[in-house]
């Protein structure tokens, strides 16, 4: 039986992806772990797998071209015989058609892991029976292997701060030993601080648009970003008053500053590492969902003359000392932000 080869998704918002080279040609036998072809989209370029062995029966689209992710775009047969057999067959296929070919199977591959990540197999040798979640996590095969030697939910591992899509043996090595399965448990922190600081920024900024969830955002960032190594953060920025709640996000870049806050975002585009909750509006002193899926929430409100920070960390995400370091930080910062954003 021949299967069908697609385009794989490498990234949550990926659409396309370009075909950069194939490294078989129609006819050439391959086995399942030999490279068949090297795909490129807006944020990586991967070599991928044939996924099976055989023959490469049909080649359906040329190096250069753009494909849509899940269209098929080689067709591998399982024997000689059969490759002959499907090709001959196959002559007045178009591309499109190749997809609802009754004796095709479709076959979903992996990107290829790269070089300088092989290990030792016995490495990590298997401690634990393997996850069924994590067939649906976008990592690398090698990222996927360790995860279920060691019994990691690669789900769990893709929601915590700082890490990447798709993910790699390395992030897995980094971030598996933070999760667990145990129930989480919250640590909830809050300080009260000054608000002539803040305040004064904010009439800095006032020409700008820039309101004081989104300084309080760019400083919690920064602050992240120094324990996680990233210079990015996906934030979802909560505005509550009297009457209504709105709710809009930020992809970060913390190497940028406060006039990236002009982009807001309706829905997420990628997993959300941290929100913030804005109550300086209402007559509210705390709103928090305890979200499972969010490592740390900030809610800000407002006492007379000063701001109240409450943090929410969920402990499978920071321990006591990081939560501490953290919110220390980010206090620090928010009260005196003029010295640190301008």
């Amino acid at each position: 039986m021949a299967k069908n080869i697609i385009m794989p998704m490498l990234g949550m918002t990926q659409d396309t992806g370009i075909i950069n080279k194939w490294h078989k040609k129609e006819g050439d036998k391959i086995g399942a772990d030999e490279i068949l072809f090297e795909v490129e989209t807006d944020k990586t370029t991967m070599e991928i797998e044939a996924g099976s062995d055989g023959y490469v029966n049909k080649i359906l689209f040329q190096e250069g071209e753009t494909v849509p992710v899940g269209d098929t775009i080689a067709i591998i047969s399982e024997t000689f015989e059969e490759q002959s057999d499907v090709k001959s067959s196959n002559k007045e296929v178009n591309k499109p058609e190749a997809n609802h070919d009754k004796n095709v199977e479709s076959e979903s591959i992996q990107p290829l892991k790269s070089k300088e990540d092989e290990i030792e197999k016995n490495q990590f040798p298997p401690k634990h029976s393997p996850n069924p979640e994590n067939k649906n996590v976008l990592a690398s095969p090698k990222a996927k292997s360790v995860a279920k030697n060691q019994g990691w939910d690669l789900k769990k591992i893709s929601l915590l701060p700082g890490a990447p899509i798709p993910l790699h043996y390395e992030d897995v090595i980094s971030f598996g030993p933070k999760i667990n399965n145990s129930p989480n448990s919250v640590l909830s922190i809050s300080s009260m601080i000054s608000s002539s600081g803040i305040n004064k920024l904010v009439n800095e900024l006032n020409s700008r648009e820039i309101n004081i969830s989104e300084i309080l955002s760019l400083i919690a960032s920064r602050s992240l970003s120094n324990n996680s190594k990233t210079a990015k953060c996906f934030i979802e920025v909560t505005k509550i008053n009297n009457s209504e709640i709105d709710k809009y996000h930020y992809d970060i870049d913390l190497l940028k500053g406060l006039n990236q806050f002009s982009n807001k975002l309706e829905s997420p585009t990628r997993n959300i590492e941290m929100k913030v909750i804005d109550l300086t509006n209402s007559n509210f002193m705390n709103w928090s969902r305890n979200d499972q899926d969010i490592g740390l929430e900030i809610v800000l409100s407002k006492s007379n003359e000063c701001y109240l920070l409450t943090f929410v960390f969920r402990s499978e995400d920071y321990n006591e000392e990081d939560a501490f370091k953290i919110s220390n930080e980010i206090t620090k910062v928010f009260e005196q932000p003029i010295l640190q954003l301008l």
